[in-house]
């Protein structure tokens, strides 16, 4: 078993204890169906920490992770009960028995924040060929066995590993294993993305000052449903 799949491990026994006790997970997308009164379009959270960065795949930082699912979305996700659950994937399966080509399945109807459409092009740019193709960033550590994403059509790809690598599934639900826009990426450029990212979460970014404050704002063609909390704001002090 490698460190990622210890990792893993640990993180769905920390998620299952606190279902156990009956303490309170906040996911991001929660925010998004909390209930209270009419006047509740406007949430504030008193964080941890801010981003170290807001390449989602430059690096694993577990506090960081529920603003990068806030803006970003996953592909898959763990529910309370430790399911391994859709997300942006709506379904995979290994195609053989040698755990070398999982097939996955996109929404068709995800749109990044600028309005263009996701697609496999866009996860494999992100997890195969995304300038971490020198394996510096956390995605090329994660996907370290990945050596090719053959796409079948805009929402069918195969991702195809050089060894047998079963924990897979598990990458796609947690730590870097964000779909980034292709397009957007090339056009503006890494330092263009830092100082101004989109993403195809439920939350887009409006406003950010490093240290203090992450303003956000519901995207209104969000796959899963126009969030019911129209603004967030992480509040944090380094």
């Amino acid at each position: 078993m490698d460190n990622f799949e210890i990792y893993a491990k640990r993180r769905q026994w920390l998620l299952g204890s606190l279902a156990r006790r009956g303490e309170p997970l906040i996911l991001p997308w929660d925010f998004a169906r909390a209930q209270g009164s009419a006047s509740d379009d406007v949430l504030n959270i008193a964080y941890i920490s801010d981003v170290p960065t807001w390449d989602p795949t430059a690096i694993t930082v577990p506090q960081a992770q529920s603003i990068y699912e806030t803006v970003f979305d996953s592909p898959l996700r763990y529910s309370l009960t430790l399911k391994l659950e859709a997300r942006q994937i709506t379904a995979w399966k290994w195609q053989d028995k040698t755990d070398q080509r999982l097939e996955v399945t996109l929404h068709d109807d995800i749109l990044f924040h600028d309005g263009s459409k996701l697609t496999t092009a866009d996860l494999k740019y992100s997890l195969h060929d995304h300038p971490s193709a020198d394996k510096k960033l956390a995605v090329g550590g994660m996907f370290q066995t990945l050596k090719d994403v053959e796409i079948i059509s805009p929402t069918r790809a195969v991702l195809v590993y050089a060894k047998p690598t079963p924990a897979a599934p598990i990458y796609l639900a947690f730590l870097a294993g964000y779909i980034m826009s292709k397009a957007y990426m090339e056009k503006v450029g890494i330092d263009g993305f830092l100082a101004k990212p989109i993403g195809a979460g439920p939350y887009k970014l409006v406003d950010y000052q490093r240290g203090s404050r992450i303003v956000l704002e519901a995207f209104d063609k969000y796959w899963g449903g126009v969030p019911a909390i129209k603004n967030v704001t992480f509040r944090s002090r380094l």
